[in-house]
Formats: C-alpha cells, sequence, structure tokens
C-alpha cells in the first residue's frame, strides 16, 4: 500500500503544482494565465480522487 500512497502523492502534488484545487477548478487556471481545457481538470480531479479513495480504503481495510 505503501505505492499506493506515493503515488496519490505525486497526483497530489502534479496538481497542487498546476494550481488547481477541486473548490476553485479552471477558473485558478484561468487567474494565473494558463488555458486548460476543462476536460484536462477534469481528469486530474478524477485521478486524484481516485487515488485518495483506494487509499483511504486501504487505511480502513
Amino acid at each position: 500500500m505503501r505505492d499506493l500512497a506515493d503515488a496519490s502523492r505525486e497526483v497530489e502534488t502534479a496538481v497542487g503544482s498546476l494550481g488547481y484545487h477541486r473548490r476553485i477548478g479552471v477558473s485558478a487556471y484561468r487567474r494565473i494565465g494558463v488555458s486548460v481545457h476543462r476536460r484536462e481538470a477534469a481528469r486530474f480531479a478524477r485521478i486524484r480522487d481516485a487515488l485518495f479513495n483506494q487509499w483511504r480504503a486501504s487505511l480502513l481495510a
């Protein structure tokens, strides 16, 4: 499960470095002057959420 936690952190770091946050959404990209398609932001969010949910489930198991 350590690999999954590491992967989750990597995704968080990658997503965070792009300025994406679930509450802010694509507007954060526009605010920092980076044009990113909505689907790309949604894809990052899905990957992050899926990894987080798997990691959380592994802790509860």
